[in-house]
């Protein structure tokens, strides 16, 4: 399809779709991410246009792609999830992505919290990050506590500090 913003063209591929932008070439969006992209509105949706190639072979037979809003993340147990340039995919990356303690992600960011908060939600937890916070995962026992009280909005109000763990001793985990 011609007649894009900027001399951007797609092209409808089976399953998926290529793209072409001057400034990063032709991409092609297919499988898991395909079918996000399709259901978003391909490049019209908060990813915008494929930056990278699909890239697979990661943990428990995963595949990411790269967009110019952020990425998408497949694998067979959760399906196709954009995370979105920011904070919490900041958070997520330095925990190690797919192969760090929160899996991939399960769940589109959401924004609108208290405070202006946002939240995602990742196979074995969720990070939550609002301004002048910061962005906090939280896991387990904490996080299952945490949210019988109200998550955000209850008493203990966002997470100030990651998990910390000492052995036998227990977890801890600071809260406003």
């Amino acid at each position: 399809r011609g007649g894009r913003a900027g001399g951007r063209r797609t092209t409808d591929a089976q399953p998926g779709q290529v793209t072409w932008t001057p400034g990063e070439g032709a991409r092609a969006w297919g499988g898991g991410v395909g079918a996000l992209g399709g259901e978003q509105g391909w490049e019209q949706g908060c990813l915008g246009y494929a930056v990278t190639d699909e890239v697979c072979g990661l943990g428990r037979s995963g595949c990411y792609q790269s967009f110019q809003g952020g990425q998408s993340h497949w694998s067979p147990a959760s399906g196709a999830q954009e995370t979105l340039w920011g904070a919490i995919r900041n958070r997520w990356a330095g925990g190690g992505f797919e192969s760090g303690p929160l899996g991939y992600p399960a769940a589109a960011e959401r924004c609108g919290l208290r405070a202006g908060g946002c939240y995602q939600a990742f196979q074995r937890g969720q990070v939550h990050w609002a301004p002048g916070i910061g962005a906090y995962a939280t896991g387990g026992s904490i996080d299952f506590i945490w949210g019988t009280l109200g998550w955000e909005n209850g008493r203990l109000g966002y997470p100030l500090t990651e998990e910390v763990c000492a052995g036998d001793a227990g977890c801890t985990q600071d809260f406003q």
